[in-house]
C-alpha cells in the first residue's frame, strides 16, 4: 500500500505541470492594446470607406463611358455589357463591404448606439 500511496504523489504534481504549461505560453492582451488595435482597424475601415466614397462612383462612370465605346465600335456587344455590369456590381459590393466595417467598428468603439440606430429607421 505504501506504493501506491508514492506513486499517487508522484503522479499530482506532473498532472499539475502539464495543466500550467499551456496556460504559460499563452499570451492574453490588455485591455488597451485591444482598444488600441480597434482603432487602428477602425481608422483603416475609415479612411477604405472615404476613399471608395469619393473614387466609386467616379470609377463606375468612367468604366461605363469605356464600356459603351467598347460595345460600339467591335461586334462583341453582349460580352462587354455583361463586363460592364459585373464591374459595376463588384464596384458596389466593396462600397458596401466597407461601409459596413466602417460601421461595424463605430458600434464596437461606442461612437454610435446600435439600438439608437436601429429606432430612427423604425420610425421612418
Amino acid at each position: 500500500m505504501a506504493k501506491k500511496k508514492n506513486k499517487t504523489k508522484a503522479s499530482a504534481p506532473e498532472q499539475n505541470n502539464a495543466e500550467n504549461s499551456p496556460s504559460e505560453n499563452v499570451k492574453i492582451p490588455d485591455e488597451h492594446q485591444v482598444f488600441l488595435n480597434v482603432t487602428k482597424a477602425y481608422e483603416e475601415a475609415k479612411q477604405k470607406r472615404e476613399n471608395y466614397k469619393k473614387k466609386g462612383p467616379l470609377f463606375v462612370a468612367l468604366s461605363g463611358i469605356a464600356f459603351l465605346a467598347l460595345m460600339f465600335t467591335l461586334d462583341s456587344k453582349i460580352e462587354f455589357l455583361i463586363l460592364w455590369v459585373l464591374t459595376i456590381l463588384f464596384t458596389v459590393y466593396l462600397m458596401v463591404r466597407a461601409e459596413y466595417h466602417y460601421h461595424k467598428f463605430q458600434i464596437m468603439l461606442g461612437i454610435i448606439d446600435e439600438q439608437k440606430d436601429d429606432g430612427e429607421d423604425e420610425e421612418q
